[in-house]
C-alpha cells in the first residue's frame, strides 16, 4: 500500500526501509514535507553514494555496472542477502504482528 506524504509517495515498506538510512531528523522531513536536498547534503546523510558530474554519469554508471556483473551471481545474491535481512527480518516480525 502506498500514500503519499508531502510530495513523495512512499510504500510502507519504502518507509521502514528509509529508518535504517537516516537520521531521525531527515526522516521525518523527507518522509512528512518530501524534503530534498543539495548533492553535498545528500552525500553526507548517506542517501548517496557518490556525486558524479552529469556529463559523466552515463560513463560512471557503466563502470559501476560492469564491476557489479564481473562478480560471480552467487557472490553478489548472497552479500544483497546478508545486507537486507536485518530489513527482512523486521519487515517479517512487523507483518507477524499485523496479522495477530
Amino acid at each position: 500500500m502506498s500514500r503519499t506524504f508531502g510530495r513523495c509517495r512512499f510504500s510502507a515498506d519504502r518507509a521502514r526501509s528509509l529508518r535504517f538510512a537516516l537520521p531521525n531528523e531527515y526522516l521525518q522531513e523527507l518522509v512528512y514535507l518530501g524534503q530534498t536536498y543539495a548533492a553535498e547534503k545528500a552525500l553526507s546523510l548517506g542517501l548517496l553514494g557518490e556525486i558524479v558530474k552529469a556529463e559523466s554519469l552515463l560513463e560512471r554508471a557503466k563502470q559501476v555496472a560492469d564491476r557489479l556483473a564481473s562478480a560471480p551471481m552467487s557472490t553478489f545474491e548472497s552479500c544483497k542477502r546478508q545486507l537486507r535481512q536485518p530489513f527482512i527480518e523486521q519487515a517479517a516480525r512487523f507483518n507477524g504482528e499485523q496479522v495477530a
